[in-house]
């Protein structure tokens, strides 16, 4: 039987298909569409309170994206979300997403 960890689940149903890809920088996954790539970060975090939208390091987005743009010349646009996956009590799972947290254009 194969196991999935939390994140694997939520990127599955949030960018179905994507592949892995990794640099230096970071860690993402991605789906590549006429020449337009979705690149997906995911966390897990514990509620504690408020829960607000995710927290973006907007420089190491762009760090990841220029790595990747490098490894993917076809490319001519990205569009970089952040998924966070919030445990809270009783095993309850909250999901949020900031869209398009950092975009780049040829």
């Amino acid at each position: 039987m194969e196991q999935y960890s939390i994140l694997d689940l939520a990127l599955e149903v949030y960018i179905p298909g994507a592949h892995g890809y990794g640099c230096t920088e970071g860690q993402c996954v991605y789906t590549v569409t006429n020449g337009q790539a979705l690149l997906v970060e995911a966390k897990v975090k514990r509620s504690r309170g408020n829960d607000a939208a995710p927290k973006v390091n907007k420089k190491r987005l762009q760090r990841v994206s220029m790595c990747f743009a490098a490894d993917h010349p076809e490319v001519e646009a990205i569009s970089f979300d952040v998924l966070e996956v919030i445990v809270g009590s009783e095993a309850t799972l909250t999901f949020s997403a900031a869209k398009a947290a950092y975009s780049w254009e040829r």
